[in-house]
């Protein structure tokens, strides 16, 4: 199993990002902000965070893809939301495509197709 592209990220409304998520074996999910854990799935204690995962896909500017990110490809804003998307939008060619924002910090500000 390639661990490179098993990366995650959480987004929580009060408290931002927080790009130290761990998981384990048995599906156990922990993130970390500022250092210490702030939740886990073992208490429900993610119900207020928003945890998604690297797509295995880059942009043509190497910037890593993640669920709910909102890329740019021929014009035209798409809202990702599963690695397929991605691979739908871009056929293979990333040359073209660039992320310019997510979900989560331009929720109403930046229109989007979904794909």
């Amino acid at each position: 199993m390639r661990t490179d592209l098993l990366k995650f990220r959480a987004f929580h409304p009060k408290h931002g990002w927080a790009h130290n998520i761990r998981l384990d074996v048995n599906g156990l999910c922990e993130v970390q902000w500022n250092g210490g854990m702030v939740a886990d799935s073992s208490a429900s204690g993610l119900k207020e965070w928003t945890v998604e995962q690297f797509t295995g896909c880059y942009d043509k500017n190497t910037t890593l893809v993640f669920e709910g990110d909102i890329i740019q490809a021929d014009g035209e804003n798409w809202l990702i939301e599963s690695r397929d998307d991605f691979v739908d939008l871009c056929q293979g060619d990333e040359s073209e495509v660039k992320v310019v924002a997510n979900i989560h910090d331009n929720p109403k500000r930046l229109k989007y197709n979904r794909v």
